[in-house]
This record gives structure tokens, C-alpha cells and sequence, in this order.
């Protein structure tokens, strides 16, 4: 039997005799005419947008390192886990999340890739513009402030007030804001491209705009690519996550549904697991 710290917790496991029934397998609508299945070299887990959800993220990264030990002896190179953004905001505790996934680096298991979310970009421009802010703090921003103990506002439409709390919000942060400002637009594996609002299907896959990456983009939801890359994105919230004409949707709406998705490929599999915990009130992007 082994033993690990798990955020402060000891997650333990019998290595060989890990249950694999966490995970379930993926429907893959619409194959046939997009004409591939998603493939990567080993392993590649894909975490949906966490949202502030700190309860969830610790369910859920137990799982998947249990899923990762059982998976070891047969793998070449550690899996990788990559993040889609919105990992701050709207939910309880950003603070407590981006401390989490900072400290990721350091698990031997995974290799790990954060693509940056729209929140995650509006967050580092109120930081650059605080006058702009105010778009931030309504969709999500002002639970992020709390998290990191700042409650007093000011005037959001006073440029002062703005430039002060932007100031004590960058303060306060320390190192949290390079760890925002260090997340990649998106990561390819194999035929997978991991974004954060999916990407044109006009445009080569290593040709998008970082913009469309973070905020997504009119056609994407309506046309399938034809390069046969298959694209893994969160940012629209679905009930449950699914494949279709070479997307995959992992956004369960952690922040208010109390559901966090991930996926995982391997051997041309696709498969997904949820942790679930507490529903909450929220509104849309």
C-alpha cells in the first residue's frame, strides 16, 4: 500500500488494484463523417473548467491520480493533464484553486499544460486597465476578490477606486498572477487540440488566434473542421459532456451544477469522469 498528500490530504491506494469504473466511455456521435478518432501518445487527461471549486478539483484530482498509478506500469512517458481555463472566479474559492494547480508542478505522475480561459485573461487586464474592470467583476470577479480577502469595492465607476483595488488585488496575489499570466492558449496532443472556447474551423489548427482560443468564435459550434483534428474546449456549459463532429464539450458547470468533468484518451479510447459535490447559484458567461 502507498500513500500521498493530496492538497493536505493523504489519498491512499494498492497499486494494481485500482477500480477503473470511475470512468465511463465516451459516445462517439458523428465518427463516421468526421472521419477519425481522437488519438494521443499515451495518456492525456483534460479537466474542464473549475470555476473557483476547490472541493470539487481535490475530488477529482484524486481520481484521476488513481486512474494514473493504475495506468504507470504500462505507459512510456508520464500521462498529461492539461486544464482548460476558467479556473478562477464565480465559485467560492479561486485562491484555494490556483494554489492547488500551482503546486501540480511538483507531482511526479503528470505532466501538466494550463490553457488561460476568458476569466482567466479578464482578470489579468482589469490588473492591466483597472478602469475596464467592471465586466470582470460582474461575471465572476468579485468572488475572486473575496477569496483573496479583499471586500471593500470602492467606486467601480471611479478610476481611482479601480486603479486601488487593482493594486491590492496584484498585491495580494504574489505569485498567482505569473501562474495566470504563464498559461499557454491552447495545447495540442496527437489529432487533439485543447482550448479553452474551442477554435475556427476555418483556420489550421496551429493558426488560431489567441482571442478565438479564450472567447470562442460564431462557427465553431455550427461547422466541423476537415483537418481531422479533434477539439476539446469548456467555456459552454453542457448537462453532461459529449462528442460530436470532432468536438468535445467538458464544461459541466462546475461553479453552479456542482459537477467537474475531465476527460481521458488512451489507446483511442475516449472516457470521462465527474466529481460531484454542493450546487450553487450562478449565471452565464
Amino acid at each position: 500500500m502507498s500513500a500521498m498528500r493530496l492538497h493536505g490530504r493523504e489519498i491512499l491506494w494498492i497499486r494494481g488494484q485500482v477500480s477503473n469504473g470511475m470512468f465511463s466511455r465516451g459516445l462517439l456521435s458523428g465518427l463516421s463523417p468526421f472521419g477519425s478518432v481522437p488519438e494521443v501518445e499515451g495518456v492525456l487527461y483534460v479537466v474542464g473548467d473549475v470555476h473557483g471549486r476547490l472541493d470539487l478539483l481535490e475530488d477529482l484530482m484524486g481520481r484521476l491520480l488513481r486512474d494514473a498509478v493504475r495506468l504507470a506500469p504500462e505507459l512510456d512517458a508520464k500521462p498529461q493533464l492539461a486544464f482548460v481555463g476558467d479556473v478562477i472566479d464565480r465559485g467560492p474559492d479561486s485562491r484555494g484553486v490556483v494554489e492547488f494547480l500551482s503546486a501540480l508542478s511538483e507531482w511526479p505522475e503528470f505532466e501538466t499544460i494550463f490553457v488561460t480561459g476568458n476569466h482567466e485573461r479578464m482578470l489579468l487586464s482589469f490588473l492591466q486597465e483597472p478602469s475596464k474592470g467592471r465586466r470582470w467583476l460582474r461575471y465572476g470577479g468579485y468572488e475572486t476578490l473575496l477569496s483573496y480577502g479583499l471586500k471593500r469595492l470602492g467606486d467601480i465607476d471611479d478610476p481611482a477606486d479601480m486603479q486601488v483595488l487593482a493594486d491590492q488585488l496584484r498585491a495580494v496575489m504574489g505569485p498567482h498572477v505569473d501562474f495566470l499570466d504563464a498559461m499557454v492558449p491552447c495545447h495540442r496532443a496527437g489529432n487533439v487540440l485543447v482550448t479553452h472556447a474551442g477554435a475556427d474551423p476555418d483556420m489550421p489548427a496551429d493558426a488560431q488566434s489567441p482571442r478565438t482560443l479564450a472567447w470562442g468564435c460564431d462557427s465553431f459550434l455550427k461547422k466541423r473542421r476537415s483537418d481531422g483534428v479533434w477539439v476539446v474546449y469548456g467555456h459552454t456549459i453542457v448537462d453532461t459532456p459529449t462528442m460530436r463532429r470532432g468536438r468535445i464539450a467538458i464544461d459541466t458547470g462546475a461553479y453552479t451544477s456542482g459537477r467537474l468533468t475531465a476527460l481521458r484518451i488512451h489507446g483511442g479510447t475516449v472516457s470521462f469522469v465527474t466529481a460531484t459535490g454542493e450546487q450553487r447559484e450562478g449565471d452565464d458567461d
